[in-house]
Formats: structure tokens, sequence, C-alpha cells
């Protein structure tokens, strides 16, 4: 009996560190978003720095992919882990368009995406941080 009971404090502690584990990561994931988008942001309207936004872009591609992989803690049940896919499909759709924009040096566009981005950004947090 003694046993049973160890064992199952062993899973249930498991499974608690695996929860906090994988929240630790989603906000790792999230501020490299977050930051990526910053830079991209802060050099956005510069012509001469559109290679690098893009470079950038595509590394913020990775990192919304990586972020698929973990779903918030409020996104407890089988209809929010959907809509938590969802956004962030589009999040990566805008992140794609954002960087063909800036490898077809069309600023303007590129501006529209990242209000875009900036709007999704807050949908998400909205809709998902606790």
């Amino acid at each position: 009996m003694k046993k049973m009971i160890l064992a199952i404090s062993i899973l249930t502690a498991s499974f608690s560190f695996a929860q906090v584990a994988a929240e630790a990561s989603l906000k790792t994931i999230m501020k490299e978003m977050s930051s990526k988008l910053r830079m991209i942001a802060t050099q956005s309207t510069d012509p001469t720095k559109n290679a690098s936004s893009e470079q950038i872009t595509l590394e913020l591609i990775k990192s919304v992919t990586a972020a698929k992989a973990v779903f918030p803690s409020s996104a407890n049940d089988k209809n929010s882990q959907e809509k938590y896919l969802i956004m962030i499909e589009g999040v990566i759709a805008s992140s794609t368009e954002l960087a063909q924009a800036f490898h077809n040096n069309d600023n303007t566009k590129a501006a529209d995406i990242l209000r875009q981005l900036s709007q999704e950004k807050k949908d998400g947090h909205n809709e998902f941080k606790n």
C-alpha cells in the first residue's frame, strides 16, 4: 500500500513538474517571439535593413512553430487547444507574409502586417494568458 501511495505521489509530482516546465518553455518561446517582433518593428521602416528584417522574421516563424508544441495552461480542453493552434497558424501565416514583404522591399505592406501581428499577439494574450 505504501508503495502504491509513493508511486501515485511520484506520478502526480512528475505531472506537475512537466506542466510547470511546459509553461516555462512556452514563456521562453513567447519572450523570444516578442523580442524578435520588437527588433523587426525597430528596423521595419529602413529599406536598407530589409534583408535583415526578412531573416529575423524567418527566425520568428521558427519560434512560433515551436509554440505549437506547447499549450498554455489555460488551453485545458480540446476546443481551447484547437483555438490556440488556429491562432498560432494565423501568426505563422502573417509572419510568412511579412518575410515576403521584406523580400519584395515592400515596407508599406510590412508595416500593415506588423500591425496585424501586433493585434494577433494582443488577441492571443487576451484569450490565453493567465
